[in-house]
């Protein structure tokens, strides 16, 4: 992961602020959200078994009614087979007397008729129909004839009758063995009528019903009739052959939530009818079932809501607070970072922050007051440097001068015999001239030179020709070089481009590496200079052939007034003083030396170097 450079503005989504308020507002939705999505799940598990709860009494009581009726319908008829059935074999009018009054005994049966072990019909009666002598009756279905050979008890499918209303048959045969009973059997028309009114007083919930099917899934019994009339197909709300399985089993109705034949998402309960084929359904669209819960989400949204507003606000009223010191103190740093040493900032806080302002106004101070150390430590350097110059520059002026002199003394000669207007004429006073006029610009190129390397002062980095940099370090050091018989090895890359740059800084630092250089081969050498750019980084490459530096000496070479050369030959400030200026310019100077082979320094700055004091940046 790349550090952030503190050169570059940050983007809005890194600032600290916004940080500070994002943790803050998640810091309250995340207990919040997790406080009511824990809540929420609790209110739905309990409101589900509520009304699941509910759902299960309305099919336990609808099968139960059902049950009982079946029970009630085969005890009443079962007795009536057993006490009455010696009726069968009187008159007719014997048995339809006896048939009449044993359905009188059973308000559900609407119809009761009678038939002999063959399956003949043998009478019947009807609460809304009188039958004459000569009535045809009716017959046994095949399901019905099986039931009266296998002496069993037969529950017929439901259907409308004529009025419209759910009637089912139930057969019963006369128990056989009886002395004086024949066998046949009982066809008892049961309406449903009074269990479907039931139903409807049920109160399954808002938006809730409860259905009765057959085992082919046929809707037999419905709240609302009209689907009955409507022969509605109400397969899709049956539970799987297991859940059917496990509820004949048990007893004990299956609550599940699935997709009802209306095409809505349901609570529903299903409870098998003991006895029979049939099935008791209650269904409730869970929009109506979770209603409730609806509700309570919408008021701990708003509540929430309103409490992330709250907690966004105290965010931003503190983070402002934090933040506008941070702002400060950043802007504080930033701006001695990019060279204005001795910048100090406004202690607004009395805590920790506060004491952290304060330190940096400290460290600033010292800062400024390092750098003024340095700045006086590099121009005593730089005097020092003069002083090592003057040999090297009085030897450089004394051969323009000899010049002059040998010059001025052959004119003069010459002057004695001839007249002036004849060495005119023949250009050789042109030519004295002019050799003196030379000699002497000669003499102020070199003394200037020197000048000009005594009086510069660090400032605003400006366009510099390295090229010339590196020429100028050598023409300071050519009398050195010449009387040491040190052969100089120049490699600086063509067409180099101007770099910005501290000009007279980069002067110096390369002086002082090449004098250094210098002071490592005193009986001749190779000194190398390299320098080139690649990308946005500068380097600069010093190497000589010296007797270079020992292992145990070289951790401290870059320290103040550290020096391994004899007494009077040097002051121990020339490399860090050069390492201070590097640093100061954003840049890194790194020493590499073998002992007997030589030392390399090489340096790295950025193209654009930045200011060294602030005010000038």
């Amino acid at each position: 992961m790349n550090p952030v450079s503190w050169r570059e503005p940050l983007a809005w989504w890194r600032k600290f602020r916004l940080q500070v308020i994002l943790f803050s507002v998640v810091m309250s939705i995340l207990p919040l959200a997790f406080f009511g999505w824990y809540t929420f799940g609790l209110a739905r598990q309990s409101l589900e078994r509520s009304v699941t709860s509910q759902h299960e009494k309305d099919v336990v009581v609808v099968a139960g009614e059902l049950a009982y009726l079946l029970r009630d319908l085969e005890h009443g008829l079962g007795v009536f087979a057993v006490t009455e059935g010696r009726q069968m074999n009187l008159s007719r009018a014997r048995r339809i007397d006896a048939l009449y009054a044993v359905m009188m005994r059973l308000p559900d049966v609407q119809g009761l008729a009678a038939f002999d072990g063959e399956g003949r019909f043998l009478g019947r009666v009807s609460r809304f129909q009188v039958y004459g002598a000569h009535d045809p009756g009716e017959s046994l279905t095949a399901a019905e004839k099986q039931a009266l050979v296998g002496q069993r008890i037969y529950l017929g499918p439901v259907h409308l009758d004529e009025n419209q209303q759910p009637t089912f048959h139930l057969f019963l045969p006369f128990p056989p063995g009886a002395r004086t009973e024949p066998s046949g059997g009982l066809l008892a028309t049961v309406s449903l009528r009074n269990i479907m009114d039931g139903i409807s007083g049920l109160s399954p919930g808002q938006g809730g019903y409860v259905f009765v099917v057959d085992d082919r899934g046929r809707l037999i019994g419905h709240e609302d009739f009209s689907q009955v009339l409507a022969h509605r197909d109400v397969r899709q709300s049956l539970p799987p052959g297991r859940v059917i399985r496990e509820s004949e089993a048990s007893g004990q109705p299956v609550a599940r939530i699935y997709t009802s034949y209306t095409g809505k998402r349901v609570l529903g309960s299903y409870m098998h009818v003991a006895g029979t084929d049939w099935a008791v359904i209650a269904e409730q669209p869970t929009s109506d079932a979770f209603a409730p819960l609806a509700k309570m989400l919408t008021a701990l949204v708003g509540a929430a809501g309103a409490l992330i507003a709250l907690v966004l606000a105290v965010s931003l009223f503190f983070s402002h607070r934090l933040t506008a010191s941070l702002g400060i103190l950043e802007g504080g740093i930033l701006a001695v970072a990019g060279g204005q040493v001795g910048q100090e900032i406004t202690v607004n806080r009395k805590d920790e922050l506060g004491q952290v302002m304060g330190a940096f106004n400290h460290l600033s101070r010292e800062l400024a007051e390092k750098r003024r150390l340095e700045s006086v430590v590099c121009q005593a350097d730089r005097i020092a440097s003069v002083g090592v110059l003057a040999a090297g520059v009085a030897h450089e002026v004394n051969n323009p001068l000899a010049t002059i002199s040998l010059s001025v003394e052959d004119l003069l000669d010459r002057l004695s015999s001839e007249s002036a207007d004849a060495l005119y004429e023949k250009g050789e006073l042109t030519f004295y001239l002019q050799a003196i006029r030379e000699q002497a610009s000669r003499c102020a190129e070199i003394t200037g030179g020197l000048l000009e390397f005594a009086r510069q002062q660090e400032g605003t980095p400006a366009p510099v020709n390295l090229a010339g940099l590196v020429e100028k370090a050598l023409l300071f050091l050519s009398y050195r070089l010449k009387k040491q018989g040190v052969t100089p090895e120049i490699r600086v890359e063509p067409g180099l481009p101007e770099v910005l740059l501290d000009g007279p800084s980069m002067q110096q630092v390369l002086f002082n590496l090449c004098d250094n250089a210098l002071d490592a081969m005193p009986a001749g050498g190779v000194l190398g200079i390299e320098a080139g750019v690649a990308g946005d980084t500068l380097t600069v490459r010093v190497k000589d052939t010296g007797m270079g530096i020992r292992p145990e000496d070289l951790p401290r070479v870059l320290e103040p007034f550290f020096t391994t050369k004899e007494p009077g030959k040097g002051t121990g400030l020339g490399l860090s003083v050069c390492y201070g200026i590097i640093s100061r310019l954003g840049g890194e100077m790194r020493v590499e030396s073998q002992w007997g082979i030589g030392t390399l320094v090489e340096v790295f700055l950025p193209r654009q170097a930045r200011a060294e004091n602030g005010g000038k940046a």
